[in-house]
C-alpha cells in the first residue's frame, strides 16, 4: 500500500509504502465510501485530466513522453 500526500498525512512528500503480511481472516481490508464504485461525471474526469496535463507541463520531458 501507498501512503502518500496530503491525504495520507503526510507533511513532507516522500515515497511511504507499507508492506503488511496478509493471513486468511485477519481483519484487515480498505473502507470505501457508499458510492464508491458510482463512476464519476465525464466532465469531472475531463477536468482532472486537464489538471493533471497542466502540473505536468514544467516536468522533465524523459517524465512525460510516452513510453514507446
Amino acid at each position: 500500500m501507498l501512503a502518500n500526500g496530503e491525504a495520507a498525512g503526510q507533511e513532507v512528500f516522500h515515497v511511504h509504502l507499507h508492506v503488511i503480511p496478509r493471513f486468511k481472516n485477519d481483519g484487515f481490508g480498505h473502507k470505501f465510501p457508499e458510492n464508491y464504485s458510482q463512476k464519476p461525471p465525464k466532465e469531472a474526469l475531463e477536468e482532472a485530466g486537464r489538471a493533471i496535463r497542466v502540473s505536468l507541463k514544467g516536468m522533465p520531458d524523459q517524465l512525460t513522453e510516452p513510453t514507446r
